[in-house]
């Protein structure tokens, strides 16, 4: 069945948020796989609840606290290290699911649908184990719609996007193992292996200590069978009952039969199919209509190189400029070199000299890619961020509408945000 089919939905509840999907006639619930995402076995996919009843069942995803990727992707500023920080996320929940034996096209794969842990900016997936489920999403076409939100620092040499753009457009299928050398450059976590192996299936190239091929999504451990083509024989463990067994009924919280209230049942609410909550900022519902491709996407007659400068263009750079504004007299003053001085003293860039109580060489703004920071140069009397006093000769971070206090000279530090 294919992701058109299913009716998926974003509630809400007593303050927490979920998504519910709900299965349709003739689907069946792939009971291994729901065993060990219900009970979190498999890191980067949601936990999920499974309600049974009247023939059909219920998929119960909590995403309370959660950002959408899309909305993680507008919100901040991306450099080569969070670039490659997001896209090793990614890779390394592919990986975990094909080395579960889960298929990739259980994956909601959407901007909207991805979810992000504030705190530890971490992804997670939400996974359908509903036998046959198709999400109608190659996993070259949601790399390549991160950099439709994607914002990049001012300035910095965005050769490292051209290079990921060109490592997904490289044939019909991207090189799985070159993508992961690519991560593997951005995060100075070393290269892997340098000998490697052809996936007997699809042909990819794999390390060579590789127990599955992420482009293909086949495993093939070694079982002491050759294969055809001289490699080693591709399996299915599912078609072996002695890998997995099936867990009885009782091992599922199916609940009972009655109808249950905590949940919107689709079936008995009014046709308002079109939700626009943060989940579904692509323009529609879960499941409901396909989504469109890149631009990039599907246009076998340009070149390469055409599609990676296509692209390139239609990167946005998202330029952060500093301002302080002084209260007592609101002069203002933009900060437009990476050291910005403050004190008495003529030659700081802002220059306060009509008060004593401010040392000669106060304190510094110091401006690194897009992130401000204030350093008070060991003043006799002491600088203060929002009314608290900072350590002399230690960054600290400064957001837009800051309260800067040096000595008894009160400052607003603002931040003004262009896109270029």
């Amino acid at each position: 069945m294919g992701k058109s089919a299913n009716k998926i939905k974003r509630i809400s509840k007593n303050n927490m948020v979920f998504v519910e999907i709900k299965s349709i006639k003739g689907q069946q619930l792939d009971l291994v796989q729901a065993e060990a995402i219900s009970k979190g076995k498999i890191e980067g996919l949601l936990p999920m609840s499974v309600k049974e009843g009247h023939g059909s069942f219920t998929l119960t995803y909590n995403i309370t606290g959660m950002k959408t990727l899309k909305e993680y992707l507008q919100d901040t500023v991306m450099n080569k290290e969070l670039f490659g920080f997001l896209l090793q996320n990614i890779f390394d929940i592919v990986s975990i699911i094909n080395a579960n034996y889960f298929q990739f096209s259980g994956l909601l794969l959407s901007l909207g649908r991805v979810k992000v842990e504030p705190s530890s900016k971490r992804l997670y997936f939400i996974y359908v184990p509903i036998q046959a489920y198709d999400n109608e999403t190659t996993l070259k076409e949601f790399l390549l719609k991160l950099l439709d939100e994607a914002s990049f620092v001012e300035g910095e040499d965005l050769s490292y996007v051209q290079e990921y753009i060109r490592i997904l457009n490289t044939g019909v299928n991207f090189s799985v193992f070159d993508l992961e050398q690519y991560i593997n450059s951005l995060t100075n976590r070393g290269s892997v292996a340098q000998k490697t192996k052809k996936c007997p299936n699809c042909g990819h190239l794999v390390s060579a200590d590789a127990n599955f091929c992420t482009n293909c999504c086949y495993s093939y451990i070694s079982k002491g069978v050759t294969g055809q083509t001289g490699g080693t024989a591709l399996y299915n463990p599912f078609d072996e009952k002695d890998v997995y067994e099936p867990p009885v009924d009782d091992e599922l919280d199916w609940g009972n039969d009655e109808p249950d209230q905590d949940i919107i049942d689709t079936d008995t609410q009014p046709p308002t199919d079109i939700d626009n909550s943060a989940d579904f900022q692509d323009g529609k519902e879960y499941g409901l209509t396909e989504e469109t491709g890149t631009t990039v996407l599907g246009h076998d007659d340009i070149d390469d190189d055409d599609i990676a400068t296509t692209v390139l263009n239609q990167v946005k750079v998202i330029v952060k400029t500093g301002y302080l504004t002084r209260l007592s007299n609101s002069q203002k003053s933009k900060i437009d070199v990476p050291q910005y001085h403050i004190g008495r003293n003529r030659a700081n860039n802002f220059i306060v000299s009509d008060n004593t109580a401010v040392g000669r060489q106060h304190a510094v703004i110091i401006k690194q890619e897009d992130r401000f920071f204030i350093n008070d140069l060991n003043s006799t009397n002491k600088t203060y961020v929002n009314a608290k006093e900072i350590p002399p000769r230690q960054n600290i971070e400064i957001f837009d509408n800051t309260k800067i206090t040096l000595a008894n000279e009160d400052f607003i530090f603002n931040i003004v945000v262009t896109e270029e």
